[in-house]
């Protein structure tokens, strides 16, 4: 019975422990394409407008309409007789083709190309977003892990630096400070490492969820060794972010949306003509509706020109002008921004490069100086609060080396996103 009750003892833990998977770029960036509502959701509107532009289309289409009316009128009489009543009974297919309604057809058309174009050019900016914030928190990730490699190494070592103590304690030749000092400093390891556990875990709780993934499955990443990365003009960044950044486009075409909007608004108080045509039956009976004598056709051309109409168009006017200043505002805006975010975003690339190689020196010339000073405090050569502080001179090195591969993965995609490469390509790809 005893073995029954453990084999579903183990059963159970199984099924509700997490397991870790270490995720590459290119699969945090499939699996986050794959179940993100924002970009679903962007991606939805952005299709929706194919079907605006065949609503579009069908404006250049003849109505036809299937009619039927009884009509009863009253005529004065010509002589004394007095008045007459009277029935008409029609039936008739009709058909209206638009040859011209003020520019609203062609114009209409062209504001569905651009809302498409624009709404192209939304999904793009709320993807490139989402997966910059995406892979900063897997970034996150990858530096917390390594900081508590590090931390956990140095507890280590503080432990061996306590025992260590404690023999020469033992020995008369450190004294109860020291002794208290090295105990110290080896137990405030473990508030200090539960604190950055926390902030991990928590941190790849918010990224399990973002990816859709189970909760029984949990994301490890590592951070990316850095690389060397050649000189980069910043003329030539500034011109590929002109061509390819989604928020600069989105501006431009909202400038031609306005313009365009400034004519659609205009177009009921421009001159319209249809060609009408019909063709059905007219009988002053019911009786003899139908026949071949109650048959008739028309066909004809309508022309409408508004003359007045309570000063709208003046108010339209100047509604769409005050819209169409405000959207190359807004480009203006947008091609300042881009101008300090390129630049912006390749000093902070150098800089990072610069921090990497000079964190990469100091960290190991630290590791080299608390190894010469652990031999040269067993020896007695030195006194304890040197290899203290030469422990904490290692430690803040190789946290600093952390934060800077951190940092340089940060400014390599911050760059990208300022200059409009695509993420979604560039990380899918890079692994």
């Amino acid at each position: 019975m005893s073995k029954y009750i453990f084999v579903l003892s183990a059963l159970f833990l199984n099924s509700s422990a997490t397991w870790a998977r270490e995720f590459s770029y290119k699969e945090i960036v499939q699996k986050y394409m794959a179940n993100s509502p924002e970009i679903k959701a962007a991606k939805s509107t952005y299709m929706v407008s194919y079907y605006d532009k065949k609503k579009a289309i069908s404006k250049f289409f003849p109505t036809i309409s299937l009619n039927g009316s009884e009509t009863e009128f009253e005529n004065p009489a010509i002589s004394s007789i007095g008045s007459r009543t009277g029935k008409k009974y029609v039936g008739s297919l009709d058909l209206v083709q638009p040859i011209f309604a003020g520019g609203a057809i062609w114009n209409g058309l062209e504001y569905a190309n651009l809302n498409r174009s624009l709404q192209e050019q939304n999904y793009l900016l709320t993807k490139q977003e989402s997966l910059a914030n995406i892979l900063l928190a897997a970034m996150q990730i990858g530096a917390l892990k390594e900081q508590i490699k590090v931390l956990e190494d140095s507890q280590k070592y503080q432990e061996r630096f306590y025992k260590l103590t404690q023999s020469k304690f033992q020995r008369g030749a450190a004294r109860n400070y020291e002794l208290s000092q090295a105990h110290a400093g080896f137990l405030a390891y473990g508030s200090r490492i539960s604190n950055l556990k926390f902030l991990y875990e928590d941190a790849q709780n918010k990224l399990r969820l973002n990816l859709g993934l189970e909760k029984t499955e949990s994301v490890e990443f590592t951070l990316p060794g850095p690389s060397k990365v050649e000189q980069m003009d910043y003329d030539k960044l500034l011109e590929q972010a002109n061509q390819n950044r989604p928020k600069l486009k989105s501006a431009e075409i909202g400038v031609e949306i306005a313009k365009k909007s400034k004519w659609l608004a205009l177009a009921d108080e421009l001159p319209s003509a249809n060609i009408v045509g019909s063709v059905g039956y007219q009988s002053p009976t019911e009786e003899n509706f139908g026949e071949d004598s109650t048959k008739y056709h028309a066909i004809g051309v309508t022309l409408k020109i508004p003359l007045f109409s309570g000063l709208s168009s003046v108010h339209k006017y100047q509604s769409a002008s005050e819209s169409i200043r405000v959207a190359e505002e807004n480009l203006s805006s947008a091609r300042n921004t881009m101008t300090q975010e390129v630049r912006s975003s390749l000093e902070g690339l150098n800089l990072a490069q610069e921090l990497v190689t000079s964190t990469n020196e100091w960290a190991t010339q630290a590791r080299k100086a608390l190894d010469s000073s652990t031999e040269s405090y067993k020896n007695g050569v030195i006194p304890s609060v040197q290899v203290v502080q030469t422990q904490t001179g290692w430690e803040s090195a190789e946290i600093s080396l952390i934060n800077a591969k951190q940092s340089f993965q940060a400014a390599i995609l911050n760059l990208r996103k300022s200059i409009g490469v695509d993420l979604e390509k560039v990380y899918t790809e890079s692994n």
